[in-house]
């Protein structure tokens, strides 16, 4: 009897472990002043609070966006009005998220994505440090985390196109038309999307040719027969993911 009582302890002891090491996210505590007031940085950045209460990155390497999230557990990057805002001004309360701006696309709709898999950190300004009226710092609270899969496809998953002719190719993507944005960052192609059956999003790619003289005289062009082999990028919500297109 005692032996089944020890380990039913010790199975215990275990199971409390296991949920206290859960995948949540440490969060830390710091303080940053402005460049007027010792002129703290940011770690692991160059960001820093300016004399008019912004968030700065004088290398705009990096991207400061506000969240609509007010707390920072649970928080995702779905929460983050991504942008390419390299200056930010701040409010007590406000959770802010800091990205690498060359993970960042800007697709054709105007909306910014960040990469799957690509760091993000989220700042929350948890209290203003003031000398008189007078701004001089803030108290903040810190996680890390990446941009997350969510509903898009992984990363290099591949699509392959049906050759329609010469230099272009077609294909129907089993997601949502309208809730997805579809792109090509390749120069040497032309991309667009239509409403297919089911909402399905029906997918054209086009060799883009262009002459000599970069005319582009569709009747004139050598007739050359291409190849797919590229990538493309799809936007759902603040998040994207890269997919590799080949000819089927």
């Amino acid at each position: 009897m005692k032996i089944k009582t020890i380990l039913l302890f010790s199975v215990l002891c275990v199971l409390c472990a296991s949920c206290g090491s859960d995948d949540e996210p440490q969060m830390a505590q710091g303080t940053l002043m402005d460049e007027n007031h010792g002129k703290t940085v940011l770690a692991g950045t160059d960001i820093y609070l300016d004399s008019e209460h912004r968030l700065i990155t004088p290398s705009k390497q990096y991207s400061i966006s506000l969240c609509t999230a007010n707390e920072l557990s649970g928080i995702e990057a779905q929460q983050v009005k991504m942008s390419l805002n390299w200056r930010m001004k701040i409010a007590e309360g406000n959770v802010y998220a800091i990205a690498q701006v060359d993970r960042i696309r800007n697709f054709k709709s105007g909306a910014f994505a960040l990469e799957l898999g690509a760091p993000l950190t989220y700042i929350k300004v948890t209290e203003l440090i003031k000398d008189g009226n007078e701004v001089t710092g803030f108290h903040y609270e810190t996680v890390s985390g990446t941009a997350e899969r969510g509903n898009l496809p992984g990363w290099d998953t591949t699509y392959k196109f049906q050759k329609m002719d010469e230099d272009s190719w077609n294909t129907t993507l089993p997601l949502t038309y309208g809730a997805y944005e579809i792109a090509t960052f390749d120069n040497d192609y032309l991309l667009s999307t239509t409403n297919a059956e089911r909402n399905y999003i029906n997918v054209e790619i086009s060799h883009r040719w262009v002459r000599e003289d970069h005319s582009n005289d569709y009747e004139q062009r050598l007739l050359v027969t291409y190849t797919l082999d590229s990538h493309i990028y799809i936007r759902y919500g603040s998040v994207c993911t890269r997919a590799i297109v080949k000819q089927q």
